[in-house]
């Protein structure tokens, strides 16, 4: 999937005509149009924007990769949070020791338990 497909993916799953989509970046109308046919090619500042409006790299935007769902909004905010790098941490060690996520959630219920009392 390349960026015609990838932008026109991303467009629908937010339910958005392409003219919603070109008003909200100040668009015409036209412009999305062509960006999803291929007729023209956004520049960079413009790849920028829309990868952070749909919360997604510029390069999920641009290479040829299987589509992801981007996560949502909850986690994304969750992410950028300063605070949440020691969790993200924790949980990039925990994956990388193969725990799948049930052991993890009774692990989680443990700590629970142990910090109540």
């Amino acid at each position: 999937m390349g960026f015609t497909q990838r932008l026109k993916y991303l467009r629908r799953q937010r339910g958005l005509t392409q003219r919603q989509l070109a008003a909200a970046f100040g668009f015409a109308s036209s412009t999305i149009a062509m960006y999803e046919s291929g007729r023209r090619t956004p520049d960079l500042d413009t790849l920028s924007r829309l990868a952070d409006f749909f919360a997604v790299s510029i390069d999920f935007l641009v290479r040829d990769q299987p589509a992801l769902d981007p996560l949502p909004t909850d986690l994304q905010a969750f992410v950028a949070r300063e605070s949440s790098l020691p969790y993200l941490l924790l949980a990039k060690e925990l994956a990388e020791q193969h725990l799948d996520p049930e052991e993890v959630r009774e692990l989680s219920q443990v700590l629970k338990r142990f910090t109540r009392r």
